[in-house]
């Protein structure tokens, strides 16, 4: 229940890109995984140690070098001013796996790039979708904080944008494959055109 008649500050207002920073949310690198594959999206950083086929949790070396820059840049932050929050990170991005009624996928990504699962626009929280099996249940992350700010903030509107099925359907058919494999650079740069995507909107 809203408590209308109590005077409460704004937490969530924010209208352009350019006015002071006053509060963000700032992920976690902790218990981020190289994804197992998936019908949506074509997981290959030989580079990295996961060439195709391969997933898990990032190395311990290279969760601890992100935590120690992302702290760091939380430190900035405060020290300009701007209140920094954490999304809690849920057992389900352990690298488990995780399903819907249509599919299952082997594990999830991580809670380290919020910015892609929300959207603030003035008093409005919005919570979005990803096109990727592995990102469906990132906003889990946030939930803790959103409860947060609608308990603080009477004006707060937070909605969640409609979620796709993300079925086979839902994807072109070895999209990545014939991306990497097939398809010369000006046809890539004509389906961009386009806009033809791994997508369907099934």
């Amino acid at each position: 229940m809203r408590k209308e008649n109590i005077e409460m500050s704004k937490v969530v207002n924010s209208w352009n890109e350019w006015d002071p920073l006053k509060r963000v949310i700032v992920g976690r690198p902790e218990g981020t995984n190289m994804p197992a594959p998936e019908t949506g999206w074509w997981h290959n950083r030989p580079e990295g140690g996961y060439p195709l086929g391969t997933y898990g949790p990032f190395p311990q070396e290279m969760v601890d070098a992100a935590s120690e820059q992302m702290d760091y840049f939380v430190k900035q932050l405060e020290n300009r001013g701007a209140q920094v929050d954490r999304p809690v990170i849920h057992p389900c991005m352990l690298n488990k796996p995780v399903s819907t009624p249509d599919w299952t996928q082997l594990n999830c990504h991580g809670a380290n790039n919020m910015r892609d699962v929300f959207l603030c626009h003035g008093k409005y929280l919005i919570e979005a979708t990803t096109s990727r099996r592995s990102r469906w249940y990132e906003y889990l992350n946030l939930r803790p904080l959103f409860e947060q700010y609608f308990k603080e903030d009477p004006e707060l509107v937070w909605f969640t944008a409609p979620k796709p099925r993300l079925t086979d359907e839902s994807y072109v058919k070895n999209y990545y494959y014939y991306f990497d494999n097939v398809w010369t650079h000006e046809e890539k740069k004509q389906r961009l055109h386009n806009w033809e995507f791994q997508l369907t909107e099934k």
